[in-house]
């Protein structure tokens, strides 16, 4: 359906705050991520000389993939589930080191690395082409996204402030006292540079590395619906450590309360992040943005994708789909 009417990607936004069926998620991103002109210049430059598009850093950028996915949280949590481990790490090693070659930057940045994981493994689970995986990482990179703590600072103090008081006073007398200690006086730090302290890797790596695979792909669902990363990943940030305040509220130190971050995010649950960011922040998003419903959000949501699902069937039967029959 989506392939038939890219036009229509507005209409996804019923999904807001569900997770996306695997079949339809992978179609949406190739949607919301579209890059048709970096895929272009990919596939002439491989036709041309395979070697143009392999940076000089080739075996480097693959030992760092390889030392990634070897890590035990995507041992568990992402390899196990794809079809052929090997291709998602040559899909990831392909993307990087191309994008290293054509921008010609000296070093690909962490954060890249972990942009292209949820990419490879949603792609890699639906069998699809690098070349697919590199248009969506470069349609990716386009978005709105948080690239400086120092512009997060402050909407995420107001933020935590604003729905548990209590987490965010101890989170910022915590780094306070260790600053106290470290200084030797009266501790200079603001709420805003600690918090930001503590979910810098989380925000500037969209949760890639701290949430599960499956909860990272979730939070991707909702900013890409919305065309921004910018505009969500703070919001999830707090709901993430609000999910967690019973174990951070008992940690002691700034190194306690990051090892609580360390183990207990990547246990949060969809249905668990999802359920309190529509209390926080979503409800309101959807009243933002006209989105109306008579029915319950979950209702409408499944009802969708039972739709989609119909629509396969009957599009590769040659029977005319849900775009003729769907009242939009």
């Amino acid at each position: 359906m989506l392939q038939r009417l890219p036009n229509e990607k507005s209409t996804l936004r019923i999904m807001l705050n569900k997770e996306f069926p695997p079949k339809l998620r992978y179609q949406a991103w190739r949607l919301y991520l579209g890059h048709p002109e970096a895929r272009e210049k990919y596939e002439k430059a491989i036709v041309l000389s395979r070697m143009s598009t392999i940076s000089d850093q080739d075996a480097d950028i693959s030992l760092k993939c390889q030392a990634l996915l070897d890590g035990q949280l995507y041992q568990q949590d992402m390899m196990v589930r794809v079809p052929n481990p090997h291709t998602i790490l040559v899909n990831m090693k392909t993307v990087l080191s191309y994008y290293q070659k054509v921008s010609n930057i000296a070093v690909v940045p962490d954060n890249y690395y972990s942009f292209a994981i949820p990419l490879v493994y949603v792609y890699g689970i639906n069998y699809d082409k690098t070349a697919s995986v590199i248009e969506s990482f470069f349609g990716l990179l386009e978005m709105p996204r948080p690239k400086y703590m120092a512009n997060m600072g402050s909407q995420l103090t107001d933020t935590l402030r604003k729905h548990d008081r209590d987490l965010y006073e101890h989170v910022g007398s915590t780094y306070q006292k260790r600053d106290r200690d470290v200084e030797g006086g009266g501790g200079g730090g603001t709420e805003d540079k600690y918090i930001s302290e503590l979910l810098h890797h989380s925000i500037l790596h969209l949760f890639v590395g701290v949430l599960n695979i499956d909860a990272t792909c979730y939070v991707w669902d909702q900013c890409l619906m919305l065309g921004s990363f910018e505009r969500l990943v703070p919001n999830f940030a707090i709901a993430m450590l609000i999910l967690m305040r019973e174990e951070l509220m008992k940690a002691n130190t700034p190194q306690q309360i990051q090892r609580v971050l360390d183990s207990q995010a990547r246990t949060i649950s969809c249905k668990r992040l999802g359920t309190l960011s529509e209390r926080l922040f979503m409800g309101e998003m959807r009243n933002k943005l006209g989105i109306r419903v008579s029915e319950s959000t979950d209702a409408v949501a499944d009802g969708f994708f039972e739709k989609v699902q119909r629509e396969e069937t009957t599009w590769n039967n040659g029977v005319s789909g849900l775009d003729e029959a769907m009242d939009w």
